[in-house]
């Protein structure tokens, strides 16, 4: 008998999922989860999430922390979102939490890295204005240094830092994030 897919399975354990809450990401053919989809899974199974923390605030720029639990799991990320480079709508407060909220869904059930939500920055969109990968904006490096001195962390090289992607960055403030910061 053949092995069932990633989103098979979800069809499969999730019987409340359609057809229509999935598509596949035009480059990698992974297969996206709509938010929509992320929201029932969340109310259907009980996941239950802490009170969220913006880390940053701005009128273009958000960063949001949050935790959630389901049964005896718990997970923790960051959401963030900036019209800079990784947000096509203006709303860049909801995006934070919509991207926080879908990757603590998936990564509670096992599934985040295997399938993506819809409010990822990398994944395909008609709004967005290429496919090729977006280098990380000057607001998210100064984040990242500010992370960097913070934790007591190595600095990045200038190089470094023109090389890095919004994908990398992203991944990137959220490793410093777990990082304990230094006494001053």
């Amino acid at each position: 008998m053949a092995k069932l897919t990633i989103k098979e399975q979800l069809l499969k354990d999730y019987d409340f999922l359609t057809e229509d809450d999935f598509y596949p990401e035009k480059r990698s053919g992974k297969d996206i989860i709509k938010h929509s989809g992320c929201e029932r899974i969340a109310r259907n199974v009980g996941i239950k999430y802490s009170e969220p923390r913006f880390l940053t605030v701005q009128r273009d720029f958000s960063v949001l922390y949050c935790a959630a639990n389901l049964e005896d799991r718990m997970e923790w990320t960051v959401g963030e979102a900036d019209l800079e480079s990784n947000c096509f709508n203006k709303y860049v407060h909801s995006m934070a939490e919509k991207r926080c909220k879908d990757r603590l869904i998936l990564k509670l059930i096992g599934v985040y890295g295997d399938v993506y939500s819809d409010t990822e920055d990398f994944v395909d969109d008609i709004n967005k204005p290429n496919n090729e990968p977006q280098l990380a904006s000057d607001k998210q490096k100064k984040y990242i240094a500010t992370l960097l001195t913070e934790t007591g962390s190595e600095p990045m090289t200038d190089e470094e830092y023109n090389e890095l992607t919004k994908q990398e960055g992203g991944q990137l403030i959220e490793k410093l994030l777990a990082l304990p910061k230094i006494k001053e």
